[in-house]
Protein backbone atom coordinates (compact mmCIF):
# COMPACT_ATOMS: atom_id res chain seq x y z
CA UNK A 1 0.00 0.00 0.00
CA UNK A 2 1.19 3.48 -0.84
CA UNK A 3 0.19 6.57 1.16
CA UNK A 4 0.41 9.96 -0.59
CA UNK A 5 0.03 13.17 1.43
CA UNK A 6 -1.12 16.34 -0.34
CA UNK A 7 -0.89 19.58 1.63
CA UNK A 8 -1.18 22.42 -0.87
CA UNK A 9 -1.74 22.86 -4.62
CA UNK A 10 1.96 22.39 -5.46
CA UNK A 11 2.33 19.14 -3.49
CA UNK A 12 -1.06 18.02 -4.76
CA UNK A 13 0.03 18.45 -8.39
CA UNK A 14 3.50 16.96 -7.90
CA UNK A 15 2.14 13.89 -6.13
CA UNK A 16 -0.62 13.33 -8.69
CA UNK A 17 1.92 13.68 -11.52
CA UNK A 18 4.26 11.21 -9.80
CA UNK A 19 1.71 8.39 -9.63
CA UNK A 20 1.96 5.57 -12.13
CA UNK A 21 -0.75 6.33 -14.74
CA UNK A 22 -1.79 2.67 -14.58
CA UNK A 23 -2.48 2.73 -10.83
CA UNK A 24 -5.48 0.44 -10.47
CA UNK A 25 -6.86 1.23 -7.03
CA UNK A 26 -7.11 4.68 -5.47
CA UNK A 27 -8.82 5.96 -2.35
CA UNK A 28 -8.80 9.76 -2.18
CA UNK A 29 -9.75 11.40 1.13
CA UNK A 30 -9.74 15.08 2.03
CA UNK A 31 -10.66 16.26 5.49
CA UNK A 32 -11.50 19.31 7.54
CA UNK A 33 -7.95 20.68 7.36
CA UNK A 34 -8.80 21.90 3.86
CA UNK A 35 -10.90 24.91 4.80
CA UNK A 36 -11.11 26.26 1.24
CA UNK A 37 -11.57 23.45 -1.29
CA UNK A 38 -11.05 25.90 -4.16
CA UNK A 39 -7.37 25.00 -3.89
CA UNK A 40 -8.26 21.73 -5.65
CA UNK A 41 -9.30 23.49 -8.83
CA UNK A 42 -5.92 24.59 -10.27
CA UNK A 43 -4.65 21.00 -9.96
CA UNK A 44 -4.93 18.82 -13.07
CA UNK A 45 -6.18 15.47 -11.75
CA UNK A 46 -7.12 14.05 -15.16
CA UNK A 47 -4.12 11.71 -15.10
CA UNK A 48 -5.75 9.72 -12.31
CA UNK A 49 -8.32 8.36 -14.75
CA UNK A 50 -10.32 6.64 -12.02
CA UNK A 51 -10.69 6.88 -8.25
CA UNK A 52 -12.41 3.96 -6.55
CA UNK A 53 -13.55 5.79 -3.43
CA UNK A 54 -13.67 9.49 -2.56
CA UNK A 55 -14.02 10.14 1.16
CA UNK A 56 -13.58 12.62 3.98
CA UNK A 57 -15.46 15.71 5.08
CA UNK A 58 -14.69 17.40 1.74
CA UNK A 59 -15.58 14.37 -0.37
CA UNK A 60 -18.34 16.11 -2.31
CA UNK A 61 -16.14 19.06 -3.24
CA UNK A 62 -13.30 16.75 -4.26
CA UNK A 63 -15.63 14.55 -6.33
CA UNK A 64 -16.92 17.63 -8.15
CA UNK A 65 -13.39 18.73 -9.06
CA UNK A 66 -12.43 15.20 -10.15
CA UNK A 67 -15.54 14.93 -12.33
CA UNK A 68 -14.66 18.22 -14.07
CA UNK A 69 -11.29 16.61 -14.93
CA UNK A 70 -13.15 13.57 -16.32
CA UNK A 71 -11.90 11.28 -13.56
CA UNK A 72 -14.27 8.34 -13.11
CA UNK A 73 -15.42 7.93 -9.52
CA UNK A 74 -16.45 4.53 -8.23
CA UNK A 75 -18.35 6.02 -5.31
CA UNK A 76 -18.39 8.57 -2.52
CA UNK A 77 -18.26 7.32 1.08
CA UNK A 78 -18.38 10.13 3.63
CA UNK A 79 -17.42 7.84 6.53
CA UNK A 80 -13.64 7.62 6.23
CA UNK A 81 -13.28 4.54 8.44
CA UNK A 82 -15.83 2.66 6.35
CA UNK A 83 -14.13 3.85 3.15
CA UNK A 84 -10.74 2.60 4.36
CA UNK A 85 -12.17 -0.77 5.39
CA UNK A 86 -13.96 -1.23 2.06
CA UNK A 87 -10.87 -0.15 0.13
CA UNK A 88 -8.68 -2.64 1.98
CA UNK A 89 -11.26 -5.38 1.39
CA UNK A 90 -11.06 -4.92 -2.38
CA UNK A 91 -9.15 -7.66 -4.23
CA UNK A 92 -5.45 -7.02 -4.69
CA UNK A 93 -4.62 -5.04 -7.83
CA UNK A 94 -3.25 -7.14 -10.70
CA UNK A 95 -0.11 -5.02 -10.56
CA UNK A 96 1.22 -2.29 -8.36
CA UNK A 97 -0.18 -1.35 -4.98
CA UNK A 98 -3.31 0.13 -3.50
CA UNK A 99 -2.86 3.90 -3.27
CA UNK A 100 -4.36 6.23 -0.68
CA UNK A 101 -4.14 9.95 -1.41
CA UNK A 102 -5.10 12.15 1.52
CA UNK A 103 -4.82 15.51 3.24
CA UNK A 104 -3.25 15.74 6.70
CA UNK A 105 -6.57 15.45 8.58
CA UNK A 106 -7.59 12.36 6.63
CA UNK A 107 -4.09 10.94 7.08
CA UNK A 108 -4.32 11.26 10.87
CA UNK A 109 -7.80 9.73 10.89
CA UNK A 110 -6.72 6.87 8.62
CA UNK A 111 -3.65 6.13 10.74
CA UNK A 112 -5.77 6.11 13.90
CA UNK A 113 -8.41 3.89 12.26
CA UNK A 114 -5.71 1.41 11.25
CA UNK A 115 -4.11 1.48 14.70
CA UNK A 116 -0.96 3.14 13.37
CA UNK A 117 -1.18 6.08 15.75
CA UNK A 118 -1.44 6.56 19.48
CA UNK A 119 -4.17 9.16 18.91
CA UNK A 120 -7.74 7.87 18.69
CA UNK A 121 -9.87 8.91 15.74
CA UNK A 122 -12.84 11.00 16.89
CA UNK A 123 -16.29 9.55 16.23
Amino acid sequence: MEFVLVQNPASFQLNIDHLDPDTEQILFAVGSDVRDPSYFWPVDTSGLGRVDIVSGSKADELALQLSYDNVQIGRIEHDLGKAVDEFLAMPEPSRGVKTVIFSADSMRRTRAHLGLSAVEAPE
